[in-house]
């Protein structure tokens, strides 16, 4: 271990790493026998450039030749022992194909030390010092929102850690308020724009956990849970499934350690549903002790949506009649929880039985779909409302009414709300359409959206 004021590396590169001048490299003061993403900015940008290596299967020396630096070089940025040059930074990026993700990061730890530097001359208050970094943490997210590509492989490393953004006025109240509205934005906004704004939420979380003993474990443990679902979510909205699944594993985990058994089969009642992993839903049904709760809803429908596709049952009501009877028996605060996700209201049990009874083939849901996508008001539902239309039209032997109407719903909607859903009902009418209809403008058309 390495004590202030020691030399990081004996082998610097000529203009690339300066121990006199942080910004452009220099030694850390600490160096950890492992990758610790929330002991600084270059800690993290350390462990954001050992993910992306890993992710192109480069060895160190590789990347190191990519880079033009010494071989023993990518160790040293990976484990924060020295600071890399920015246009050393911008050839490991461009080699990593992390699109800026790792300058914005470089940048962020160059302007978090200037504003440490500026500190010791002004000696702010604590608040004014978590003020600050936290907009320094702000303008990071920020920027990870504009750039072009959301590199989700990188941000592995704020899952890990990134615990710069501190509030010590912050309570547990706080937190959970926060979740809550998050889990209201999570349907309404594109999910690379959510997680930008989610992202720096975990970070308070993180650090609450880590450092704020006054908080009530059990509670910091549950808003832990709803948030990493909550990531769970979006970033299994942008394709990216493995890295959802890492999120997801997160979530059972913090469930798991709130003791709050509502949560416990939340979380995996809710992966059962978006992910298709039939375990979850077991685990889920098996954890709700036949307690009926919002979570087991989530779960049982999962089910009888794997039921539906596997052909296990023919007609929708051989599902819908048990779902419709839970569905009576929830409590007062799910079934009229009508803001965030994690209730069932009415209108959210509407929304599921029209979906399966679409997956059963039942030629009576293209009405019930009319009305409701008069009523909806968020662009991914409406526009899975259409899907759906289009597919009973399809069925129905009306295709090329079927295909366009669906590219003109797909066309419509903003590209940053064509998620993993939405394309899934697209593909879904694209593999149901007939060999001779697939020549129709509209369907190539609908195909060509779909790949963009």
């Amino acid at each position: 271990m390495m004590g202030p004021g020691h030399s990081a590396s004996k082998r610097l590169m000529p203009n690339d790493e300066d121990p006199a001048n942080p910004a452009k490299g220099g030694p850390m003061p600490r160096v950890p026998d492992v990758l610790e993403p929330n002991e600084s900015p270059w800690h993290l940008l350390g462990a954001a450039i050992r993910q992306g290596r890993r992710r192109k299967k480069l060895s160190q020396r590789a990347l190191a030749t990519y880079a033009r630096v010494d071989d023993t070089m990518i160790s040293h940025y990976e484990r924060a022992i020295t600071y890399p040059h920015a246009s050393t930074i911008q050839l490991i990026d461009d080699a990593l194909e992390a699109h800026g993700f790792l300058v914005m990061l470089h940048a962020y730890a160059t302007e978090f030390d200037r504003r440490q530097a500026g500190r010791k001359d002004s000696n702010p208050s604590d608040h004014e010092d978590d003020d600050m970094e936290r907009r320094t943490t702000m303008r990071l997210m920020a920027a990870i929102s504009a750039a072009a590509v959301l590199p989700l492989d990188q941000l592995e490393a704020v899952r890990t850690g990134l615990g710069l953004s501190l509030d010590k006025q912050i309570g547990l109240n706080d937190l959970e308020a926060t979740a809550y509205d998050l889990a209201y934005d999570l349907r309404y906004h594109p999910p690379k724009e959510f997680i930008s704004q989610l992202a720096p939420n975990l970070a308070d979380v993180q650090h609450a956990l880590a450092h704020r003993t006054d908080l009530d474990r059990a509670g910091l443990h549950r808003v832990a849970g709803q948030m990493s679902a909550l990531m769970a979510m979006a970033v299994q909205e942008t394709g990216n499934v493995s890295a959802a699944r890492r999120w997801w594993r997160t979530a059972r985990a913090a469930a798991d350690s709130s003791r709050d058994l509502d949560l416990q089969v939340w979380v995996r009642g809710r992966q059962a549903l978006v992910d298709s992993a039939p375990r979850m839903a077991a685990e889920a049904v098996h954890l709700s002790l036949g307690r009926v709760n919002a979570g087991l809803l989530e779960a049982r429908t999962a089910q009888a949506r794997q039921q539906l596709n596997q052909g296990e049952v023919k007609n929708a009501s051989d599902v819908l009649h048990p779902l419709d009877d839970l569905a009576t028996r929830l409590p007062q605060e799910a079934a009229t929880e009508t803001k965030a996700i994690w209730g069932w209201s009415k209108e959210r049990h509407n929304l599921e039985r029209v979906a399966l009874r679409v997956g059963a083939g039942d030629p009576t849901v293209y009405d019930d779909l009319t009305v409701m996508g008069e009523h909806e008001t968020n662009p991914r539902a409406y526009a899975i409302i259409q899907m759906e239309k289009s597919l009973c039209l399809l069925r129905n032997g009306d295709v090329p009414q079927a295909v366009t109407e669906a590219a003109t719903a797909y066309d419509g909607l903003h590209p940053a709300h064509r998620t993993t859903a939405v394309k899934a009902w697209s593909r879904r009418i694209i593999s149901e359409l007939p060999e001779k209809a697939r020549a129709l403008p509209a369907a190539r058309e609908l195909r060509a959206l779909t790949m963009a």
